[in-house]
């Protein structure tokens, strides 16, 4: 979540003052903010964010998959949606290391968001697990119009295809983010 969520860790609001997450933690505003030229769709509130779906061939998620839980990340942020853009952080959210309400409150000022994603990399394997990072450019619009412009890396985490996985842990989450403003 090195984008909107990177927003969200620092006060939710895109340029507040705040380091750069480079943990395992939710963004700051100085480390996340979706770019204009891959603007996500918005959808309309009613419809939920689903996850992408995994290749029934081979039964592992792709790159492709990553990036789109980082573009399903901003376009439940940009239309309003944060339980659902908070649900696509690991762990229920707490990969985040927010609560749901100081997330809302990390976007409050914050109008308009697109994401512009690049090649997944780094499809690393540890301890069960796989990640995988995403390039990202993040561009919002605060509501005073105030334009704000991040790049950086969410890395995603999913499960190991071991016997028993659930649907969910096969998933990617997002697992950390690292944005920085531009």
């Amino acid at each position: 979540m090195a984008s909107l969520a990177l927003l969200a860790a620092c006060d939710g609001t895109p340029g507040a003052d705040a380091p750069a997450n480079t943990a395992a933690a939710a963004p700051t505003p100085e480390a996340v903010a979706p770019t204009p030229p891959a603007m996500a769709t918005p959808t309309p509130a009613s419809t939920p964010v689903s996850r992408p779906t995994t290749d029934v061939t081979t039964g592992q998620r792709t790159p492709a998959d990553a990036a789109a839980v980082v573009q399903a990340y901003y376009a439940a942020i940009d239309r309003g949606d944060f339980d659902a853009a908070y649900a696509l952080w690991d762990r229920d959210g707490a990969a985040s290391n927010q609560t749901l309400a100081q997330f809302k409150r990390g976007f409050a000022e914050t109008a308009t968001t697109a994401v512009e994603t690049g090649a997944p990399t780094n499809g690393e394997g540890a301890a069960g697990s796989v990640y995988i990072d995403v390039p990202v450019t993040v561009t919002a619009t605060l509501k005073d119009g105030t334009k704000q412009r991040f790049t950086g890396t969410y890395t995603l985490r999913r499960v190991n295809d071991v016997p028993g996985a659930t649907p969910e842990q096969l998933s990617w989450h997002l697992a950390s983010a690292t944005l920085h403003k531009k």
